[in-house]
């Protein structure tokens, strides 16, 4: 196992990044990371993991450090989906100059939400020849957080009463960050309920002008990846938990299975058991993280990816 410490640039900005390779002259197959919406640096657990399983099975990792994260220049909190597709296709395109890296097979691995990152990635540019995506969300960030909000807080043992106050509340605010609704309005909710108990298990956006997390919020909510996922022409892993509390399963599905319903073959859909928003064998969003790798996810990983490079 060799590591390459690298940078890049990406319109204007300079990345850092960690391409690791399989002893020997390859040319391997290579898989370049995406993160989630935390995590930003390439020490994310999943990467490494990744290249402790992968590098070693013949494949090559690039793990980079987001913008604004780790070794890398910019700012996270201004950049868009299309910003950070755009570095993710400079690290694709970083990969394929390394001469034992095989630039026909440059795949990415998008986790969470880098699940609409991969896809705005690899329907700009033919240099991607796969994707895996774990626990990717079909439906726009506002849906999914709708959704999260209503599963918190139903977990938590909440009446669908306060459930309901929840989601007329971010919808409020989500409405005042469109514009659609002025912002005093808008506050007005959500003083009604933010000494409530469950306010704090609800996933609520600050209000505009309340912090510049709100800015990148807008920029983000109303994000739709359905048409360009039916522009994708590679192959595609995508695993969901069975127990996945941040993604609304079924309605990414839908979304995923409609626009490949011309070419079936190309998607590889799974749901893992005992497994949830990590590929981790944990119930609980505070033990999920940190728990054991699922092997089940190890093994589907490596099987689907040498059905794509059978030489390795």
């Amino acid at each position: 196992m060799q590591r390459r410490e690298l940078r890049f640039v990406s319109a204007g900005t300079h990345l850092a990044g960690t391409l690791t390779l399989p002893d020997g002259d390859g040319p391997w197959p290579a898989i370049v990371t995406l993160h989630g919406a935390s995590g930003g640096t390439r020490d994310f657990r999943l990467f490494l993991h990744l290249e402790a399983l992968l590098v070693p099975a013949g494949f090559a990792v690039l793990r980079y450090d987001r913008r604004g994260s780790g070794d890398s220049e910019g700012d996270f909190l201004t950049a868009d989906f299309a910003q950070l597709a755009a570095d993710a296709l400079a690290a694709v395109a970083l990969a394929a100059t390394q001469p034992e890296v095989d630039p026909r097979l440059i795949g990415l691995f998008g986790f969470s939400q880098g699940g609409w990152i991969g896809p705005e990635a690899a329907s700009r540019s033919n240099e991607v020849g796969f994707m895996v995506l774990v626990g990717a969300c079909a439906v726009t960030p506002a849906e999914q957080m709708r959704y999260v909000t209503e599963v918190s807080l139903r977990e938590a043992g909440f009446p669908e009463a306060d459930v309901e106050r929840a989601l007329v509340t971010r919808a409020a605010v989500d409405a005042a960050t469109r514009g659609d609704m002025d912002r005093d309005e808008a506050a007005g909710y959500v003083r009604a309920v933010e000494r409530e108990p469950w306010y704090a298990a609800a996933f609520m956006p600050p209000l505009p002008g309340d912090s510049r997390a709100n800015g990148k919020w807008r920029l983000e909510m109303d994000y739709d990846v359905a048409p360009l996922l039916a522009r994708l022409t590679v192959p595609v892993l995508l695993i969901h938990g069975e127990h996945d509390r941040w993604t609304p399963i079924h309605d990414s599905r839908r979304i995923w299975d409609d626009a490949f319903r011309d070419r079936p073959q190309q998607l590889t859909a799974v749901r893992l058991p005992g497994t949830g928003h990590f590929p981790t064998l944990a119930r609980g969003a505070e033990a999920e993280e940190a728990a054991p790798i699922s092997p089940d996810y190890e093994a589907l990983l490596l099987r689907w990816l040498r059905q794509l490079a059978p030489t390795v």
